[in-house]
């Protein structure tokens, strides 16, 4: 075995010594002193039966014994260069070399030919090696013991935070909610548009308020309600609905009354869409409704999709008592052709169809068009009814059914974003149809440099994080560069 070693490290050749030494070599040369000059190698070797020139040695295996040989003994064995002749047939077999073999016929002994004297570069202590070989192996141990109780530590943290998440989802969260926007309006208007429209009054507007939580609960269970205090006739019901996460098959199920999945622009929370309104085609857009819906992405997250049966033109109350037609199926699908995970996920593209089908209440189809800034307040006690006049009006009786269609897209890069839409709606009456569409192109940048995100598993908009607030409290006072 110890030979087995040293054949596997050392290679020595005439002109220079060549080894690649570890620590555990130096410690097995230390613990075995190898042959003196003169002396049999301390290996396995078989000398043949009755061999005449081994007069002083007994016929028979001689195995790991340093006998020195006597004088004579061994005519062919040099005692100057260690070395067996080239041809010799008195040295029979080498039990213990296996693999390569020795250039030139050289034999190394054991302590000898590894001992630090001999590999040593001049001028250097053999020691002082040996010393700093220790000392590197004791750091490089105790760095290892370091990352491992890290990690066992870093472990335990993990799995402590994954247990109280667990245990956290068993309790009921609620967290309040709610937004206020304003709207301040001054309208200039020449005689022809006075005389056509009416006169459209200035005025400050609470555009949207609304006041609501969410809450979870049963690990699989979510719920929302919202009020909207701002828009004609508040307050009125706004969103109330409950979601059943993870459903086999279908993903998330949710029920209530809610936005029908329908187009970009609508799916977008009007925190975040790029201007003060949505596009004007969204007036096709069927809104909130009572119903029931699924919606799914795949794993990848690159699909989504939603499909869900809805009573159609339920009221500002969240009320829906007529038996007269009010039924609707609407779906709407995106894919991700292309996303890229670095910074954010600020390099995409999106593109989405919709589609719904309705059959509408009393046989009538009616949808208005608003511009871009408005003001709405419904009569009370305290002053009459004023409103921004619609663009459009369309009002369509006898229908018998109506079909929507929406394609869309979108292209983020950077701070850079592109938008467009195109919505179609068809409201059939018998051997008639009524066909009228819209369609939109937008695009924003930001100065500071965030991004529009996106929602891989709605397939909508996600919150924009901002880089640069405009006001910050950071530090004494306020301040910001965004």
């Amino acid at each position: 075995m110890r030979f087995t070693m040293h054949q596997a490290l050392l290679f020595r050749s005439p002109s220079r010594t060549c080894l690649r030494l570890c620590p555990w070599v130096l410690v097995l040369a230390l613990m075995h002193p190898g042959a003196v000059q003169g002396q049999y190698p301390p290996v396995a070797i078989d000398f043949p039966q009755g061999n005449p020139a081994y007069p002083n040695v007994p016929n028979q295996n001689i195995d790991n014994q340093n006998e020195p040989y006597p004088n004579g003994s061994y005519p062919n064995y040099s005692y100057q260069s260690n070395s067996y002749p080239t041809g010799s047939q008195q040295y029979q077999s080498y039990q213990a070399v296996a693999q390569p073999q020795y250039p030139s016929g050289e034999y190394f002994t054991a302590a000898q030919d590894i001992a630090p004297q001999d590999i040593a570069p001049q001028g250097i202590n053999p020691q002082d090696i040996q010393q700093g070989q220790a000392d590197a192996l004791a750091k490089r141990i105790a760095e290892l013991e370091k990352e491992l109780q890290e990690h066992i530590e870093g472990e335990k943290i993990a799995e402590e935070a994954k247990l109280s998440k667990e245990q956290d989802k068993s309790k009921p969260i609620i967290k309040p909610r709610g937004r206020l926007h304003t709207d301040a309006n001054w309208f200039h208007q020449s005689g022809l548009n006075r005389s056509q429209v009416g006169d459209i009054e200035d005025g400050v507007f609470a555009r949207r308020a609304r006041l609501g939580f969410d809450g979870s609960f049963m690990e699989n269970t979510e719920v929302r309600l919202d009020y909207e205090m701002g828009a004609a006739g508040h307050p009125n019901l706004f969103d109330a609905y409950g979601n059943l996460l993870n459903g086999p098959y279908l993903g998330t199920v949710r029920m209530g009354q809610f936005r029908e999945p329908f187009s970009l622009e609508a799916q977008t929370s009007s925190n975040f869409y790029t201007f003060m309104e949505r596009a004007y085609n969204t007036a096709f857009d069927p809104s909130r409704n009572w119903g029931i819906m699924f919606y799914n992405h795949d794993d990848a997250e690159r699909l989504t999709w939603a499909l869900g049966a809805f009573r159609d033109n339920t009221n500002a109350f969240g009320a829906d008592a007529e038996d007269a037609g009010g039924r609707a199926v609407t779906g709407r699908s995106t894919w991700l052709p292309h996303f890229s995970d670095e910074n954010d996920g600020d390099n995409y593209w999106a593109v989405g169809s919709s589609y719904s089908y309705r059959d509408p209440r009393n046989d009538r189809v009616r949808y208005g068009v608003k511009p871009l800034n408005f003001l709405a307040e419904a009569e009370n006690s305290r002053a009459t009814r004023f409103e921004t006049p619609n663009i459009l009006v369309a009002d369509i009786r006898n229908v018998d059914s109506a079909q929507i269609f929406g394609l869309e897209t979108t292209r983020t890069i950077g701070p850079l974003n592109l938008q467009a839409e195109y919505i179609g709606y068809q409201a059939d009456q018998g051997a008639e149809s009524y066909y009228s569409h819209g369609s939109y192109a937008q695009a924003s940048y930001f100065l500071t440099g965030e991004h529009r995100r996106w929602n891989r598993q709605l397939g909508t908009f996600a919150p924009t994080k901002v880089d640069n607030p405009f006001l910050s409290s950071k530090g004494k006072g306020f301040q910001g560069t965004g």
